[in-house]
């Protein structure tokens, strides 16, 4: 085909574009307005829902420019629209024009909350980002059954989510350096010395293939920690990694097939506002010490680590509340401890609450066989226990509790199925645990990657006093990557039951399936 054919036909697939692009853009416009219909149900919006109307009417029969109508319309009253939607429909209101975007922004959200359920992230070798494919996140949303897709940006690709706290997904990047001079790689090949002479598209081909070639000359010499909000696509870099001591042991530790996000437990943030923020991570150590705690606030160089003298100390779960954060503790001293760190001019206060539920309602059954299993399998042999927040603002911990298999030579956790959970509410000031029979029409959404509770009022179509728990074990010992996982359902404290309504999924060892409740801020992306 000469060139101008290939002119020709590109005009001709652009005039033939055109109407398409703009019929979506109209489909896009009337969805939208019938999201906003639907959910404006006060007598006080009647006024807005005659304008909605109005303009679909005349717009149609071109009495009138869309744009005069819609410039009429107060920031009050785009507010009121605004606020009744939920986040991916608030994010089409944001993308119309930049007067509805600030009004997207600016304004408080007080729709219904939404969970969503982060689902496994597609594996990528380190060299991905020079095949110019871009990343992305995707998401479950349980109120309506529909899957959502972000796309990372640029300088977010090849990183893996750790998990999120107050609407903020926690990212992992690993930075690689080239253990042989690069010089040297391209001097050793015989093509590289004819380039010039090669076409645009051949030589960018050959190239990409020889960077997938020289990816085993890389290794991973650096962690970015960096806070994305996938709403508002902010995201704010956090201290390097390597700042941890722990790091460079955990990273000789475990396996190559894993990537250095599961160095990160848990990491929690103090409040949404990452301008009066601090973050605290739980992070895993070497074979010798199981986690570490350590502490930052964005904009820091580096990350604080508290009471690194105490080996003894090993930790289950953190959580803020009431502005404390509280540490639940395996081993140690039996009592509750109260700590302060001084981050410059912040200061934190530390709680450390020891795990009494392991003393006083730890009991596993004997080795059997269940389910006609050729197998023994021990019934409750296993547990994880997690801090939660109530919607009320009470602490509670949860405990999991799990069958495994009783095989000294089989690899470590092959078989492990969640089997019960037990709820407890705490005693701020002395640790004792309550046992509570029933959530007072709660739901809780439990994993480590995040963990929340909600009144059933606010999720349409959803049972109180049940658990929605997910896959989130770290499988450091594990080597078959992906590994199929079914343990994702939620119990039912009133019967003690379990349903698993989702399907198997191949989870890769670096993802880990997690419970996201987004939410829209403000701020502008940086990094250092």
């Amino acid at each position: 085909m000469d060139v101008k054919a290939w002119m020709f036909l590109s005009g001709a697939l652009t005039l033939l574009t055109i109407p398409v692009v703009l019929f979506a853009y109209k489909r896009h416009i009337d969805i939208l307005l019938f999201n906003v219909y639907r959910r404006l149900r006060d007598p006080l919006c009647s006024i807005i829902k005659v304008r909605l109307f109005d303009y679909r009417g005349q717009s149609r029969e071109g009495k009138s420019s869309p744009h005069e109508l819609w410039q009429n319309l107060s920031e009050d009253m785009l507010a009121l629209v605004a606020n009744r939607l939920p986040l991916f429909d608030r994010i089409r209101f944001g993308s119309v024009c930049k007067d509805w975007q600030r009004v997207a922004k600016e304004k408080s959200n007080d729709a219904a909350p939404n969970p969503w359920m982060m689902l496994p992230q597609e594996r990528q070798s380190q060299m991905s980002f020079f095949y110019l494919k871009q990343s992305r996140l995707s998401f479950f949303n349980l109120c309506n059954g529909t899957v959502h897709n972000f796309k990372l940006p640029w300088p977010l690709q090849s990183a893996f989510c750790c998990g999120s706290s107050k609407g903020w997904l926690i990212m992992a990047q690993e930075i690689l350096q080239l253990e042989t001079d690069l010089s040297y790689l391209i001097r050793s090949d015989p093509f590289m010395q004819e380039l010039k002479w090669w076409p645009p598209a051949i030589l960018c081909r050959y190239l990409i293939g020889k960077l997938e070639f020289w990816s085993d000359c890389f290794y991973i010499n650096e962690t970015r920690v960096i806070l994305f909000n996938p709403a508002s696509r902010v995201f704010l870099p956090l201290p390097l990694a390597s700042t941890i001591p722990c790091y460079r042991a955990f990273t000789r530790y475990i396996d190559p097939v894993y990537n250095t996000s599961c160095f990160f437990h848990k990491i929690e943030l103090s409040s949404a506002d990452t301008s009066n923020c601090v973050v605290a991570a739980l992070v895993n150590g070497s074979e010798v010490r199981r986690r570490v705690l350590a502490f930052s606030k964005p904009g820091d160089k580096r990350w604080s680590v508290m009471l690194a003298d105490r080996e003894e100390l090993e930790y289950a779960d953190i959580l803020y509340h009431k502005g404390t954060l509280c540490a639940l503790t395996l081993k140690g001293n039996n009592q509750v401890e109260d700590h302060i760190l001084n981050l410059g001019e912040t200061q934190v206060n530390v709680k450390l609450i020891p795990d009494l539920s392991r003393r006083k309602y730890y009991n596993p059954g004997p080795p059997e066989f269940l389910h006609g299993q050729e197998f023994l399998v021990r019934r409750d042999g296993h547990f994880h226990s997690y801090l939660v927040e109530s919607a009320e603002g009470a602490l509670l911990m949860i405990v999991k509790n799990a069958n495994v298999l009783v095989d000294e030579t089989a690899p470590d956790l092959e078989y492990l199925k969640t089997s019960s959970f037990a709820v407890f509410r705490v005693d701020d000031d002395t640790g004792q645990l309550t046992p509570l029979r029933s959530l007072d029409g709660e739901v809780i959404f439990l994993s480590y990657g995040g963990s929340f509770s909600l009144s059933a009022e606010d999720l349409p179509g959803f049972r109180g006093n049940c658990i929605f728990f997910s896959e989130n074990h770290e499988y450091f010992h594990h080597y078959e990557d992906p590994i199929a996982s079914r343990e994702n359902g939620v119990y039912y404290l009133d019967s003690k039951t379990i349903q698993r309504h989702f399907p198997s999924v191949e989870l890769p060892l670096q993802s880990r399936l997690s419970w996201f409740l987004p939410n829209s801020v403000n701020g502008k992306s940086k990094f250092n």
